[in-house]
């Protein structure tokens, strides 16, 4: 199993996908702690509830649920003295928590500061304090954890104006993070990634329109069809590369790593197209 004895927190653990990688973290050996605003109770139960049903019935506790608001430095750190307390370890962390308000131009100054602070400062925090439990937990200098952090297709598809908001401004913000992170963790052993994945969020026809405004109608309509038809992530494809990057197997000399899954670009008038579905850029 690729995360054996290792010891995981992801935030926003109530949604989909954080679920998702929860599950296919503790089939793969690890054991978790679920932070979210929203009870994750039920989640933990069940992951509990199979580990035991498949392992003849052996009593141990795997997941744990953890109330958690992620725009309280001190609610991360008590995550993290969660999973202390309960494993004895931190190995992988995992920034899931996330917001996304219907936020159209022009962008709402109240909407964006409640934005940044789960997408971006809670980010921050986090990387700060769980790289601090992993640089003082974990004796090996080279491989001492990995940090993951959830970012968007939107900051790819949807710049230059194309679909501006405080969420895509915010991802973009923590591409950033992540980099300089990585280059400053890497000499303590701490690896930081970012993964983004397309859900199914298409851009407005309207708004294509704004950004080449001098595109006639036949090429807005196919770009916007072509980006239509191009696969969607599912939870488990996200997952499976979490747990690929979290394990050791994803170690490696890069310090940087910025995973993009299943990602669709429009082309803009006279560019050439991408068709790509999964890109990943390195840095180091």
């Amino acid at each position: 199993m690729a995360l054996i004895n290792k010891v995981a927190i992801i935030t926003g653990a109530a949604s989909t996908i954080g679920a998702a990688i929860a599950t296919k973290f503790v089939k793969n050996g690890a054991k978790v702690i679920l932070a979210d605003t929203r009870s994750c109770q039920g989640i933990a139960d069940k992951l509990n509830e199979d580990y035991k049903a498949n392992h003849s019935g052996a009593e141990v506790e795997v997941a744990r649920a953890k109330l958690c608001d992620v725009r309280d430095p001190f609610n991360i750190l008590q995550a993290i003295d969660e999973a202390k307390k309960a494993y004895d370890g931190l190995h992988i962390f995992y920034n899931n928590a996330e917001v996304h308000y219907d936020d159209a131009p022009p962008i709402d100054y109240n909407i964006f500061k409640k934005t940044m602070a789960v997408n971006v400062e809670s980010v921050l925090a986090s990387i700060k304090y769980a790289a601090a439990e992993m640089r003082r937990l974990n004796t090996d200098s080279t491989n001492r954890g990995c940090i993951l952090c959830t970012g968007t297709t939107d900051k790819v598809l949807l710049s230059g104006g194309m679909m501006p908001s405080a969420y895509s401004i915010s991802k973009t913000a923590v591409i950033d993070v992540v980099r300089a992170a990585a280059t400053e963790l890497a000499s303590d052993g701490v690896r930081v990634h970012s993964i983004s994945a397309r859900y199914g969020l298409a851009p407005e026809r309207s708004m294509l329109n704004q950004t080449y405004p001098k595109a006639n109608d036949t090429t807005l309509d196919a770009m916007f069809n072509k980006y239509k038809a191009t696969k969607v992530a599912i939870a488990e494809e996200v997952a499976n590369k979490a747990v690929e990057l979290a394990s050791n197997a994803g170690f490696s000399s890069m310090i940087e790593h910025e995973l993009n899954v299943m990602i669709p670009r429009p082309s803009a008038p006279g560019e050439a197209s991408d068709d790509s579905s999964v890109q990943s850029q390195t840095q180091g």
